[in-house]
């Protein structure tokens, strides 16, 4: 064991490294949500639900804008093109009035077909038209929530026109900065709670258990980031593989007498004391 003012002093030092942990952690976090909001950078990872999958043929994925007031997605065509149809497949979040608008410009766009009272699941209209920006204008949604769709389907004379286009969206659905901060950089707590220790240990036990800690948050963060694919069952014998490695060295930088224990003043134990 420790002489208790040798102890002491490593509690106090980890205490002081764990500030500055701490303090360095809840300022880098602070800097990047406000450049997140200034739009400087962008925490939220990926988009869940970009435009791009109203138009890629898939039932499953979808679009989803914001939850306001007027909201559009406007494909690019490529061309000018003649178009005879436009189908619309709402998720359950639909649109109640919305105008198809059609532009050969992307500027000007023309309303070639309007709907009042839209009730969602398949919209399949008819039109005779052409252009090379088909729009939908979303001006009421059917509940809280944003406009949804499937997918964004145009058609001409020849067939579908729209799949795998470049499409434009006012909006999409994001979640709250602080829920998914809770949900994608939770580890970096146990990465907070590891270095501390790994850094300022108060012995080689509770090095060992940051390391754990800190390499575990590390892994977690990663793989929450989408830059590792492995399963915590594949980096798990890593891990086990460093902190046995870390138990050694320990072991072997470790001098070889223990040291006795610390003389209580008056009890008479202390060899260095002058004899009665």
């Amino acid at each position: 064991m420790l002489k208790s003012s040798t102890r002491a002093a490593a509690e106090a030092r980890q205490t002081r490294v764990a500030k500055v942990v701490w303090g360095l952690l809840f300022l880098t976090m602070g800097v990047l949500f406000f450049l997140d909001e200034a739009g400087q950078v962008n925490m939220r990872g990926p988009e869940t639900y970009p435009g791009a999958y109203a138009v890629d043929g898939d039932p499953k994925t979808r679009w989803s804008s914001g939850w306001s007031d007027p909201q559009s997605l406007t494909v690019d065509l490529g061309t000018v093109a003649d178009i005879t149809r436009v189908k619309l497949l709402w998720e359950a979040a639909h649109a109640v009035a919305y105008r198809l608008e059609v532009s050969s410009d992307g500027t000007n766009f023309t309303t070639v077909q309007e709907v009042k009272d839209g009730d969602g699941e398949t919209d399949d209209l008819e039109v005779a038209t052409s252009g090379r920006y088909v729009r939908m204008a979303g001006t009421k949604r059917s509940s809280q929530y944003g406009y949804s769709l499937y997918e964004f389907e145009v058609y001409g004379p020849d067939g579908l026109l729209s799949f795998a286009r470049p499409v434009r969206v006012t909006s999409t659905e994001t979640m709250p900065l602080w829920p998914l901060f809770w949900s994608r950089y939770w580890p970096l707590f146990l990465v907070g709670l590891g270095l501390p220790a790994v850094f300022a240990p108060k012995d080689g036990g509770d090095q060992f258990l940051g390391l754990v800690f800190a390499s575990s948050g590390v892994f977690f963060q990663l793989q929450r980031l989408g830059l590792v694919q492995w399963t915590f069952a594949q980096a798990w014998p890593i891990l086990l593989v460093v902190g046995g490695a870390l138990l050694v060295v320990q072991a072997l930088r470790q001098p070889q007498g223990l040291p006795g224990p610390e003389p209580v003043p008056g009890d008479g134990s202390d060899p260095s004391a002058p004899g009665r």
